[in-house]
Parts: structure tokens; C-alpha cells; sequence
């Protein structure tokens, strides 16, 4: 609708007319923002409708794109809140007839079904839309972020203009395939990455994710059901849609040294130590890759996160996990219930009326250690320095934790 805004979009109409970019940036110098309703906007969109696709295609560096905005770069309070649906599908590596075209991306694209990169809130907002993405390469120094609702956010400036995030909904499936040499991808059903912002509540995942590299370069790859990564509270998330990895994850860098694992939690990848209270994962996680480095899985969290006295409360995972016996760890592979791996034996975490009842099935095979469990799938030590003798990990659990669900291993470790 707009290329740039200075004022907000406030309208009850809807936008049913596609956006088509093609070709090439030069040398991949500058940016292109690229949303339904404005592409940049230093303000936000109060019941506005997006239903028009968005194609792109060519040689791309600084990309943002949204369904409803592509980049959001100024921050004005909560007075700033985007609320709307947007119902349009995001190809990325193809044309208007859906044709894969080679696609180039660098410079760390974020990609969301509302919303690229933003500095703003966003409150009761729903993606329907699917987002496909086929990149034949992209920079080895670019982490790509893409997420069925806000790819990346940030607070700049005092903590009472953090954002927040609330009543945000997705249903859109995300499917990311090709081949890339890029250095992360970074993927959330909801949120993709959100630094330092301020409030995250109810936030639902209802559609599937997909990654299938055929050969993944130096990529690690993250994915959340709900979110890749938040450095915040969590009260109130939910995950429905399945997760599934295929094909590559990572290979051998230019100094003949393995790069590359793959880090799954059914609501969050990476939590970064702050609260995770009320959260369900329903979606189940299946892994059939080969995987160059490190394979951790969790049906809430890959990690428990760095940060002394992080509680989790009322989180509940019923999705089942599989490493199927095609798949191959090089390095080790920690999967867990609930979490992937406890990452720092010194610092205290809670975990209060917590529960699986999901499986866990691998049957893969590992060149490193294999580490499964219904609540960690690997708890880590500390030396102690004076000592030099072996801490353990220090945790709580209370109001009991309970688990339901069958583990089963098969697989094979060299």
C-alpha cells in the first residue's frame, strides 16, 4: 500500500494486490523493505488486512519483509501498537507462478508473516499466510531470521519503550529448502528473535515448520515452535505444529573443521534466561538429517539457558520426538521431555509443576555421546577450580514432575 509511511496506517479496508520484486541489488548494497501494507514505517497499522502474496527473487543484500510491514524503525510507546491479519503467502526464491528462480541473500534477511524488523508493540495479530523460502546460497556471515509472525525485535533507548508482544497468533506453515553456505538460520513459529524487549504473552504456533537443505554449508540451524530465541519472560505460549529437519545441517569449513548442529525446542530455542511460565508444546519434532557437529532437542527448550534462578512453571510438552535411523550426529546428541541439555552446573534453575507425556524415539546414529531423558536429555557439571573436583548441576523441582511418555533408543553410537 505504502512505500514509506511518516504517519500511522489506520483503516478498515483490505489489500488484496501482490508485491513482485525481482532482479539484482547491486554488489548486494542497500535495502529493500518490503511489506503488504508499507514496506517502511516508522509508526504502525491499527485493523488493517493484508490478502496480496509477496514474491521475491535475484541477488539480494539487506532484506526485511512482512506480511503486514517490512521494517518498523522507530519506536513511539505503546501508543505505536500494530494490530491486523494478514492472509497473504511470502515467496522467497521464486516468481509470481511459483517457479523456484536462484536467489542470493546476504546481510541477515528477516522475513516474518507481520512483520520484518521492528522497534515497535504489536498486540492482536494473526498470520494466516505461508511463508516458502528457496535460497540457492547466501553470505557465510548472515543469520537469517524468519518467523510466521515478527522476525526480529529490538529495544532501543529506556526500558519503558521495550516492546510487546501479545495475543499473537500464527497458522501460516513455514518451509524453508535449498542450499545455503549462510552462517545460522534462525526460525520461530511466532516470534523469530526478540532482544531485550518487555512483555511476551500468549503467543500461538499453529502452523508446521519444515527446513530441508540438501547441502547446508557452514549453517547451524535453530528452530522454535513458538520462538527462535527471546530475551524475556514468557507467560503464556502454545505450539501445534509439527517441526521437521531434513537432508544437511552444517559441513566442513574452510580449515577443515566441522560447522553446523541443529538446536529444536518445541516452544523456544533459545531461551537466554529469563522466566518461561504456562507453556504447552503439542507439535511433535522429527529429525531425518545428517547433522555435522551437535543434535539437541527439547519439547520446550534445546537448553534450560544461561541466568541463575530461572523458574519454569507450568510447562507441559505432549508432542513426541524422533531421530530416525537414517539420521547421522557427528557430534553428540542431547534430547529431552522437556529440555535438551542443562547448559551451566552452577547456576540454579526451577522447574515448577512441569510435565511429558510425549515419546522420544532415536534411532540414529551418533559419532559422540547419545544422552536421552524424560525431563533433561543432559545435565552438565562444573570444575571446581580449587578442588579441581567435579559440581554438579543445581535445580528444584517442585510440585512434582510427571512423565507419561516412552523413550526409546535403537540407534548407534561410534
Amino acid at each position: 500500500l505504502n512505500g514509506r509511511s511518516n504517519g500511522a496506517v489506520r483503516s478498515t479496508c483490505s489489500q488484496h494486490g501482490n508485491v513482485i520484486v525481482t532482479g539484482n541489488s547491486e554488489n548486494y548494497h542497500g535495502v529493500i523493505n518490503i511489506g503488504g501494507v508499507t514496506g517502511l514505517n516508522p509508526y504502525g497499522t491499527d485493523g488493517y488486512n493484508n490478502n496480496g502474496n509477496i514474491y521475491v527473487s535475484g541477488n539480494h543484500g539487506s532484506l526485511y519483509i512482512g506480511g503486514l510491514q517490512g521494517y518498523v524503525h522507530a519506536f513511539k510507546g505503546k501508543n505505536s501498537q500494530i494490530n491486523g491479519v494478514n492472509r497473504g503467502n511470502i515467496f522467497v526464491g521464486y516468481d509470481e507462478n511459483e517457479n523456484a528462480v536462484a536467489t542470493t541473500l546476504v546481510k541477515s534477511p528477516k522475513i516474518g508473516g507481520l512483520v520484518g524488523w521492528t522497534l515497535n508493540h504489536l498486540t492482536d495479530a494473526t498470520n494466516y499466510g505461508n511463508i516458502k523460502i528457496n535460497v540457492i546460497s547466501t553470505s557465510t556471515d548472515a543469520e537469517i531470521y524468519v518467523s510466521g509472525g515478527v522476525a526480529y525485535a529490538q529495544k532501543v533507548g529506556s526500558a519503558a519503550l521495550a516492546n510487546d508482544f501479545l495475543n499473537l497468533t500464527n497458522h501460516g506453515n513455514i518451509t524453508i529448502e535449498g542450499t545455503t553456505g549462510t552462517k545460522a538460520w534462525n526460525i520461530g513459529g511466532v516470534l523469530g528473535y526478540a532482544y531485550n524487549t518487555s512483555t511476551q504473552k500468549n503467543l500461538e504456533n499453529n502452523g508446521d515448520i519444515l527446513v530441508h537443505f540438501t547441502n547446508a554449508g557452514t549453517a547451524h540451524v535453530r528452530v522454535g515452535g513458538v520462538a527462535h530465541g527471546i530475551r524475556r519472560a514468557i507467560d503464556g505460549a502454545v505450539n501445534n505444529g509439527d517441526i521437521t529437519v531434513r537432508g544437511k545441517v552444517g559441513s566442513v569449513d574452510s580449515a577443515n573443521k566441522r560447522v553446523g548442529s541443529l538446536y529444536i525446542g518445541g516452544i523456544i530455542a533459545t531461551p537466554n534466561g529469563y522466566d518461561r511460565i504456562n507453556m504447552t508444546n503439542n507439535g511433535n519434532i522429527l529429525v531425518d538429517a545428517t547433522v555435522s557437529v551437535d543434535c539437541f532437542l527439547g519439547g520446550i527448550s534445546y537448553d534450560a539457558a544461561n541466568g541463575n534462578g530461572t523458574v519454569f512453571k507450568n510447562c507441559h510438552n505432549t508432542g513426541n520426538i524422533e531421530v530416525t535411523k537414517n539420521s547421522l550426529v557427528k557430534g553428540n546428541a542431547a534430547i529431552g521431555g522437556l529440555i535438551g541439555k542443562y547448559p551451566t552446573a552452577n547456576e540454579l534453575k526451577i522447574f515448577d509443576a512441569c510435565s511429558n507425556s510425549g515419546n522420544i524415539s532415536y534411532a540414529g546414529k551418533s559419532n559422540g555421546s547419545t544422552n536421552i531423558g524424560s525431563l533433561f536429555g543432559y545435565l552438565s557439571y562444573s570444575v571446581n577450580s580449587t578442588t579441581k573436583e567435579k559440581e554438579p548441576a543445581y535445580l528444584v523441582v517442585r510440585n512434582g514432575f510427571v512423565n507419561t511418555g516412552n523413550i526409546t533408543h535403537t540407534g548407534t553410537t561410534d
